[in-house]
């Protein structure tokens, strides 16, 4: 019998997934996918090398449930105390114009120009087979074009997958 967690969900069903920029195919806004990590509680950490971006099996839904995200913007204390958001979209693999925010979690940029948040999703949101999440920070910029490393630092999204039923 599987483990089953505190929130009624086989241990193997929740997911942690962390995003990466660069990546071949990654969504606009500097090729961001998502790789799952900590696979089987072991602290794994993804190597873009070697795992594939993560994907929902067919017949199961990604439930997010926690966001946490960081952010410096490339010019530092000149942009502190401006207002950005980290925004969430759901991106229709296939069709990539396809695409829709599902989230939005703002910040005020401190001193440095530095922000970020962890949310909580109380009623969480729904991410398909045949679907990604793509990360962008508007107003931004998502990356820094001067080649710093400035920018959307970190995304962690967590969550459980479930059965589809129709």
């Amino acid at each position: 019998m599987a483990s089953v967690t505190h929130m009624g969900v086989v241990a193997t069903d929740h997911v942690l997934l962390y995003a990466l920029r660069n990546i071949t195919g990654g969504c606009a806004q500097a090729g961001y996918e998502f790789f799952r990590a900590n696979v089987g509680g072991l602290g794994s950490a993804p190597n873009p090398d070697v795992d594939p971006p993560f994907r929902i099996r067919r017949g199961r839904y990604l439930v997010v449930t926690d966001v946490d995200w960081d952010y410096i913007h490339p010019q530092g204390a000149a942009a502190a105390g401006t207002r950005h958001e980290l925004v969430l979209r759901v991106q229709h693999l296939r069709v990539s114009t396809q695409v829709m925010s599902v989230f939005k979690s703002p910040t005020l940029l401190n001193t440095d120009g530095r922000g970020g948040a962890q949310s909580s999703l109380t009623s969480g949101l729904i991410v398909s087979a045949g679907a990604r999440l793509c990360p962008i920070v508007f107003p931004g910029p998502t990356v820094d074009s001067g080649g710093t490393s400035a920018g959307l630092q970190e995304v962690i999204v967590r969550g459980y997958l479930v059965t589809a039923r129709r």
